[in-house]
């Protein structure tokens, strides 16, 4: 059997003992390849992880999803807004939310503000489940500790300037991200533990409480020439 030549998938070339200095690790490998290549073996545990949680409630790793998401999102969310924030198709969204009804976890109506708009929300039953399928598995959280607080925080900022990118350039849905915020300016202060300002909270804090998904972000205004 041949093999793979892709990237993504193929084993990294054999090592060449004896090379001296660098040359012994030399291949057509990039860094972007490799962190790529870990970034992928991650969402490979979290996928299997969704699986395993959702599966004894006969839910798929999407149903769960949008009962974690709706969990964050309190006054309901549009189909089109699901759909976008887990990156598929308005079917595929459309197609779960009516199975989540069906069970009795979300319920449809109409968006006071839209009458042409349906919110998806929770019930009791959906809020319930949600809390509990929206708790991480104590092993992904026992490897993450594996990181001290320093590391931690570093790979934190990563991620949010990865996310921020992703979301820049339309392949995930838009980050309400710290960075992407009206409120948030970074290296404020020049408290080492404390460099990033709030003006929502009016408060100081680190890399570690930076965030992803918060529910009281808002995007900068955009300014016309």
């Amino acid at each position: 059997m041949t093999e793979s030549t892709d990237p993504r998938t193929a084993s990294e070339p054999p090592l060449r003992p004896g090379g001296g200095g660098s040359a012994a690790f030399e291949d057509e490998r990039t860094p972007q390849d490799r962190i790529l290549v870990g970034l992928s073996k991650i969402g490979t545990a979290i996928r299997s992880s969704a699986w395993t949680a959702a599966a004894p409630h006969r839910l798929n790793p999407t149903q769960g999803q949008i009962l974690a998401l709706l969990l964050r999102r309190p006054a309901g969310s549009g189909l089109t807004e699901l759909a976008v924030q887990l990156g598929v198709k308005q079917p595929t969204a459309s197609d779960s939310v009516a199975t989540l009804e069906t069970k009795g976890l979300v319920s449809k109506s109409p968006d006071p503000d839209d009458a042409r708009r349906l919110l998806v929300t929770l019930t009791n039953e959906g809020r319930s489940l949600a809390g509990r399928l929206s708790t991480w598995p104590p092993e992904l959280v026992e490897t993450v500790d594996t990181l001290d607080a320093r590391e931690q925080a570093d790979l934190l900022r990563s991620l949010v300037t990865v996310v921020r990118a992703m979301a820049d350039s339309g392949q995930i849905g838009p980050a309400r991200a710290c960075a992407t915020c009206r409120y948030f300016e970074p290296d404020a202060n020049a408290d080492d533990d404390r460099p990033h300002y709030c003006h929502f909270a009016q408060a100081s804090f680190g890399d570690l409480n930076l965030r992803l998904d918060c529910l009281d972000h808002e995007a900068p205004e955009v300014e016309t020439p």
